[in-house]
Formats: structure tokens, sequence, C-alpha cells
């Protein structure tokens, strides 16, 4: 080689050596996986595109270009490193490992750390920010934190600000050693927020680090909560926030089947250690509440999502205080349900879905509404209210609605005894009064004596079930488009199960715009509403009863009688009466009931159907009087 040509070649090594070391950082990007500090792990280029490769002379640090972890690649962090403009692409894993070793994070220009893939921060020692120093999520990003190092310092060097953090990203609290791995609770926000176990025991997370714990304020969790819906082994999570407001999860909140959330006693009266949730509660394991506290804003659940939400899961669900406020979509029941304190209807339908919601607090405020209301809706009677009612002379009402214009409360107010749980449930039919109830009442019929009584009956029917003996004012409530298309007043009947017919009016009725009050109810089960004026008229035409003269005394004819008996009485005022009959050993074989004007009548009575002859004991009862005939069936 010549002079010239070795200049030449000299010269061209210089401009090389002087654009690899000053002018272009080398880029790396990782070449499998393994250790940072191994040069096998990388692969080298003078170009982001590595377009051609260079050999890899040491593992890189902050002194270089940007270094990339691919898709499928896991590099683990085993010494003491700077890193600087780190891009872990989707699919590709960086974890600072549980080594004896120091991570920093050096701040140029831009995002020094940004995660596509996976980061796991399982290394004994916080990571070491220098001034400026920032990380940043990808849209489907995820942090895996196992130890109990520092994670305010993951939120307050977040680029932008952690409240920017996407809601598709997953932020993972996993313990899989004897370290209780830590998260951020004040001024924090989440992705997706994790809680897994991977260890070989069930994990009790009551540890202040592992809880959380908002004092000014409370985590926003802008995905999903999932506790213990994967791993090895169940856990117990805790929320102790004694922040104002409630944890915010706009997701959905899922327990796992061995796993729990546990809403503690917050440590002040102000605190509010619930969940506000915009998105389904499913729990296959246990949610579950600490009794101390009896500030009714603590351990609130409140659904507010936009979107329809669902209450679903086989597992274990105790609430204390649940809010419903929906100002679009429905929450909506997959399953029985209790509420043990308070349940407030701020907005929005609460739709049963023929499930049952009970609440055990007897007291009438205990189940409030601004402007919800709870949709029962179903025809087999199987979307159910159940409420324990024990106060003698307050009004409990029953919510329901069909929509936000169409409210039409059901009221109960116990009258004597005890109630016990009461259960109510109510459903709209067609203009023809169908589909008839047949469940838990089958009922074929709608007739007054023989007659088709649809046209004049409310296109509604309720079930009431009475846990205990007791004596009842009920109040019936329905939306205009439901009533007949008569002018009569409407009153409550209530069918009979062991006639097969819908009974006569109680006494004492009351109608109001859009509902009915009848006191002195002691049976209950399926009620419906018919025309009062027509069901008089249609009662009189069938039986072929009159109305005589005032001032008759008391008779029954003909006697001896056969099939057919005839009562003339006067009846001072409106009331019920029943007529009672009996055998010569004092065998009760007849009874039935009606409801009468004031006035002078005289009532066939069909008795076709009593099963003996001979000697009979009529009694005629009307309010506190009885009166007494015998008379002989032939």
């Amino acid at each position: 080689m010549n002079s010239m040509s070795i200049g030449i070649f000299l010269c061209f090594l210089f401009c090389l050596f002087n654009r690899f070391s000053f002018a272009d950082p080398l880029y790396y990007r990782s070449a499998g996986s393994g250790f940072w500090d191994q040069r096998t792990t990388w692969e080298t280029s003078a170009d982001a595109g590595f377009s051609s490769l260079l050999p890899v002379a040491v593992a890189p640090d902050s002194s270089v270009g940007t270094i990339f972890i691919q898709a499928g690649d896991t590099v683990i962090i085993r010494d003491t490193l700077t890193i600087d403009e780190v891009i872990v692409e989707e699919g590709g894993v960086l974890v600072y490992g549980n080594y004896p070793s120091v991570l920093t994070i050096h701040n140029e220009q831009g995002t020094d750390l940004l995660v596509y893939g996976t980061f796991e921060d399982s290394g004994p020692e916080n990571l070491t920010w220098r001034l400026g120093a920032s990380w940043m999520f990808g849209s489907n990003g995820t942090m895996i934190r196992t130890r109990s190092t520092s994670a305010t310092a993951w939120r307050d060097h977040y680029e932008n600000g952690i409240a920017s953090i996407p809601a598709t990203s997953n932020w993972i609290l996993r313990k899989q050693n004897t370290d209780q791995p830590s998260l951020s609770s004040v001024s924090s926000y989440y992705g997706n927020l994790i809680v897994e176990n991977f260890t070989a025991s069930f994990w009790n997370a009551n540890v202040v680090g592992s809880k959380i714990t908002g004092i000014s304020s409370a985590p926003v969790i802008k995905g999903n909560f999932e506790i213990g819906t994967g791993g090895l082994n169940g856990v117990k999570f805790y929320s102790q926030n004694s922040a104002v407001n409630r944890i915010a999860v706009k997701g959905n909140v899922s327990i796992g089947a061995t796993s729990e959330l546990r809403l503690e006693d917050a440590p002040t009266t102000s605190g509010a250690s619930g969940l506000e949730i915009g998105g389904d509660l499913v729990v296959h394991g246990t949610l579950s509440y600490d009794p101390a506290e009896v500030t009714d804003q603590n351990r609130m659940i409140r659904f507010s999502g936009t979107n329809d939400q669902y209450i679903s899961g086989e597992g274990n669900i105790s609430i204390y205080n649940l809010t419903n406020h929906k100002t679009s979509g429905n929450l909506i029941l997959n399953r029985a349900l209790t509420v043990d304190h308070i349940i407030i209807l701020e907005e929005g339908a609460f739709m049963l879905h023929q499930n049952t919601l009970s609440l055990p607090n007897s007291a009438t405020n205990a189940l409030s509404r601004i402007n919800g209301w709870i949709v029962s809706e179903t025809s087999d009677q199987a979307s159910t209210l159940a409420w324990k009612i024990d106060i003698i002379g307050m009004i409990y009402e029953f919510p329901f609605g069909k929509n936000k214009q169409q409210y039409i409360p059901f009221r109960f107010s116990l009258q004597q005894g005890n109630a016990g749980v009461v259960k109510v449930s109510t459903y709209t039919t067609s203009v023809a009064n169908l589909p008839l109830p047949v469940f838990p009442v089958f009922i074929n019929n709608l007739d007054v004596n023989g007659s088709d009584y649809a046209l004049h009956t409310v296109d509604r029917f309720w079930y009431i079930d009475c846990e205990a003996g007791c004596t009842a004012t009920l109040e019936f409530s329905y939306s205009t488009d439901e009533r007949p298309s008569g002018s009569s007043p409407l009153q409550a009947r209530r069918f009979n199960t062991l006639t097969n017919l819908w009974e006569d009016p109680l006494c004492c009725q009351t109608q109001n715009a859009q509902s009915v009050k009848i006191p002195n109810v002691t049976a209950f089960a399926e009620w419906t509403l018919m025309e009062e004026n027509d069901a008089l008229q249609i009662r009189e035409q069938q039986s072929s009863s009159v109305v005589l003269n005032r001032h008759e005394p008391t008779s029954l004819y003909p006697s001896p009688f056969s099939d057919e008996l005839f009562i003339r009485y006067e009846q001072p005022c409106d009331s019920e009466l029943w007529i009672e009959i009996e055998n010569q050993l004092g065998r009760k074989i007849f009874t039935r009931s009606w409801y009468s004007k004031k006035g002078s009548y005289c009532l066939p009575l069909d008795l076709s159907t009593l099963p003996e002859k001979g000697l009979m004991i009529v009694k005629l009862i009307r309010n506190d009087s009885i009166e007494t005939f015998k008379l002989v069936r032939e």
C-alpha cells in the first residue's frame, strides 16, 4: 500500500471513529432474554433502524443512545446501573431484579423510560431519579411492583403528571416473596389496578403500605380494580381511605373466588373508605366491611357509571351503604343482594331483574329517594324488595317506578303486630291484563261473580308477602296509562287462593291521585285494583240483590232451604260483612265476605256446594255485631 492509500485509509478510520464516538450515538436493542450486564444480551447499530449491526463491546447505559427491549425478550437488571432513553416495546419485559443493586433514571430530553410492554420493580432499593427524570406508559403498558420500596416516586416522576396515565395500562401489586408490595394512595391515578398473590399461602395484606390509605385525597382507578382474580392463592386487600372522597373506580370491581376486599373503618368520621364504581361489581369471593364506624358515608358503595352496571357473582357480598346515581343506563341485579344499613336512590333505575333486594334496617329512612326508583316489573313476581318492618304507625315507602316520569310507590304502614320481613313485587300488564300471575300465586281469571272484569281492572298486579302475622294499611300506586277507561273510583281486591276468586273489597278504602289506600289488612298475597261502582253493579246484577225500604229487620229464608238462601238486611254504613255457617257440631263449613254500602238489601246465597244437611247455625257479622240464626237444610 502506497503512502497515499495509507493516508486515505487512516482518514477513513478517523472519520468512522469520529462518527460513532462524537457525532451519532449508538443504538442498542435486546438480542434475546438475559441479564443487562451481559454483552450477549444486546446488539447495536449506528442507526435506530438497525440496518447494520456492530460488535457489542460492553452493555449499554445512559451514555449511549436509545435502548430498546424487544417483544418476546426479558432483560433483568442485577448490577448498579444508570439508564436513560429506554423503550420497553409491547411484549418486552424489563426487570429491576432482586439483587444488591441501585437503578438510576438519568435525565435527558424527553421521556427517560417509556413502557409499552412490562416493567417489573422487584429491586431491594428505591430507584434513584435524577432531577427532571420521567417515565411514561404506552396504552397497554404494565407495571409490576413486588417490593415495599417507594411507590410515590413512580407517581411523582410520571411524564405530564400521573393523572395522564392511560386507563388501559396495568398496575400490578404482586406478592411473590416475604416482602409486602406497596402502592401509593394520595393523589394517585392508576389504569387497571390489579392485586395478586403468587406465593404458596394466602396473603393478608394488612399492612399500611399495602392498603389504600388516602388522607387528603383518595386514588382514582381509571380502569378496572381486580383483587385476586389471578395468581396462585387468594388475597385479602383493605381500603382504609380516610379522605372525604371515595376511591373512584371507573371500570369494574372484581374479586376472585378465594379473595376478599375489606372496607375498613376509616380513622376519622369524615372518611369515605367506600367505592365510587363506574362499571360492574363482580364478587366471586368476599366483599366485606368493618362495622365499627357508624358514619353513614363511610363504606358507601356508589354506582355512577353512564352505561348499564351489573351486580353479580356467587360470592359473599356485605354492603353497609349503597347509593345509585345513574344519570344514564341502569343498575341491574344479577343476584340476590342485602344492604345492611341504607339505600339512597339519587338518580336512575335500580332494576331487580328477577332477584331480591333485602334491607334489614327497619328505620323508615333506611330506603330514601331523590330522583331514583326501583324497577320490579317481572311477571313471575321474582323481582322482590324485602324490608324488615317493625315500627307501628310509620309509613314504609317501597319506591317502585316504571321510568323517571312514572313513579308508582307502594306504601306499608304497620297497625298491629310485628310484620317481620315484608316482600313486595309488582308488574304492569297489557290492556287486557295479561299476563295473569302464575307465580307465586296462580291466577286464571279476573271474574267478579261470573263476569270478566278485565276492562274494569288496572293494568297492574302486586304480590305482598308478610313474614309474620300483622295488621297493616296498604297503599297501591299506579300510572295514568294503567288505569281502566271508566271513571269510577278504584278499590283494592285480594285474590283468594282457596276459592279461586277475587274477594269483595274491604271497607274504608280511600282513593287518592293515582293510588288506593286500604286499612286493616290481615291477609296479603296477590292484589289488583278494580273499579268500585261497576263492581257493585255487576255483583248486584249477578246476585239479583235488590235494595229494599229501610228499617227492615234481618231475616233469612226459606226455612228449610235447599241450595239457595236469601238474606234480607239493612246496612247502616258502608262496611264489610261476613256470613259464616256452622253445622250442629260447631264446625265451620261455609264463609263468604263482601262489601256493602249503606242501605237495605236482599242477597241470594248459592249453597249448593255445602257438604252437609240438617241443622245449620248461620252468623251474619258486621262491624262489632253478630246476628245468629238456626236453619235447616233439606
